[in-house]
């Protein structure tokens, strides 16, 4: 395990808060979406966001790839790749709802070693890395003894975007687990 460079951490954070802005220029305007080929929808504010995290990554670190929903993939084979979702739960987003986020991924070699989320309209950030531990809000997240998965609880998306009994990774712990939480799109 490497420790990530406190840059990139300080970089993903700058990141989230320029997407954050962007996104909350547009939250509850009314802002058009077009469907992609999928058939999922996209905004300007998901555009924009995209490009400025783009344009930073490319200003500080240049030989870093990066892939992104929106735009796809530079340099993919990069040593240092980051991951961008500058707007999950663009459906949630155009209602006017809280529940969108900005994801943010750092892989290295092909490992993943950071992550963060950041939900701008709740103010709320959490970003793990390799050698950092986990953050919310700046303050270092905990987690609660269990030593027995029967009195564990489990959080995921809503069950209707996988198909939890038939996935062998996924059915022990529904089975198992005292609670199951299910959130909305960016949850």
């Amino acid at each position: 395990m490497i420790t990530v460079p406190s840059e990139y951490l300080a970089l993903a954070s700058a990141l989230a808060d320029e997407a954050g802005e962007i996104l909350m220029s547009h939250w509850r305007s009314g802002i058009p979406m077009d469907l992609k080929p999928d058939e999922s929808p996209v905004t300007r504010a998901d555009r924009e966001a995209e490009t400025a995290i783009r344009r930073a990554i490319e200003a500080t670190y240049p030989e870093h790839g990066i892939y992104g929903e929106e735009f796809g993939t530079v340099r993919g084979d990069a040593e240092w790749l980051w991951l961008i979702d500058p707007l999950d739960g663009t459906k949630t987003f155009l209602h006017g709802r809280t529940c969108f986020s900005t994801l943010i991924g750092l892989a290295h070699r092909g490992r993943y070693v950071m992550g963060v989320i950041d939900f701008a309209a709740l103010g709320d950030r959490w970003i793990g890395a390799d050698g950092h531990g986990t953050i919310h809000n700046g303050k270092p997240v905990t987690t609660r003894s269990c030593a027995d998965l029967g009195d564990a609880v489990s959080a995921a998306t809503g069950p209707e975007k996988a198909d939890i009994d038939d996935n062998p990774l996924l059915a022990p712990i529904r089975h198992t687990t005292r609670w199951q939480l299910f959130g909305l799109e960016a949850m």
